[in-house]
């Protein structure tokens, strides 16, 4: 909450001061207990919003329903995006959605499209997805760093015994083998034995 203190705009006598409290919400039969951000009149007694707490009330039932419709929420966006280490004028280039998406997906200003929280869960799960919209982009950068951490990732599960690993190439079946069968040369080509 600021220190600020503004006039009351319909006493023009107190001072207004910014204060929250739990209120009840309820989005497709479920219910849940969030703050409501507002300001009241120490004089009047008068309640009222500005702008900016209208922006987090509006921030905090956006991501709650995100919640309940089971949509990533924007933290999970971002820590997403952060970890295929891209910007987010990048990911609007790679995944659709317009210059500033990111930026509102995950400050829970609007909620990504069904197809978009679909697709940034694929890009999650399936790297060689990730690296072909990226590509499709004209990202060759993330293109390469992206395959760079999936052999890294590979090679690092090499040490593990009793592990299976599943490999997916473009347009093919994915191939499941043991990991003692997989080995990656310098040349980051993956080398499956038997």
């Amino acid at each position: 909450m600021s220190t600020n203190m503004k006039t009351c705009p319909i006493c023009e006598e107190g001072q207004i001061h910014e204060t929250s409290r739990e209120r009840e919400i309820e989005y497709k039969g479920e219910k849940t207990m969030m703050p409501l951000y507002y300001s009241v009149c120490d004089a009047c007694g008068s309640e009222q919003g500005d702008a900016e707490q209208s922006r987090k009330n509006k921030q905090v039932m956006l991501s709650f329903k995100k919640q309940i419709d089971g949509f990533l929420s924007g933290e999970e966006v971002r820590e997403q995006r952060k970890r295929w280490d891209i910007t987010q004028a990048q990911a609007a280039r790679i995944f659709g959605g317009g210059p500033v998406a990111f930026s509102k997906y995950e400050a829970d200003d609007v909620i990504q499209s069904e197809p978009m929280d679909k697709l940034l869960r694929v890009a999650q799960a399936v790297p060689e997805a990730f690296i072909w919209l990226a590509q499709q982009a004209g990202e060759m950068d993330v293109c390469q760093k992206a395959r760079k951490a999936s052999f890294d990732l590979i090679e690092n599960s090499l040490t593990r015994k009793d592990d299976s690993v599943v490999l997916f190439k473009a347009r093919s079946k994915p191939v499941v083998t043991n990991i003692e069968q997989i080995s990656v040369s310098s040349t980051d080509s993956l080398q499956i034995a038997g």
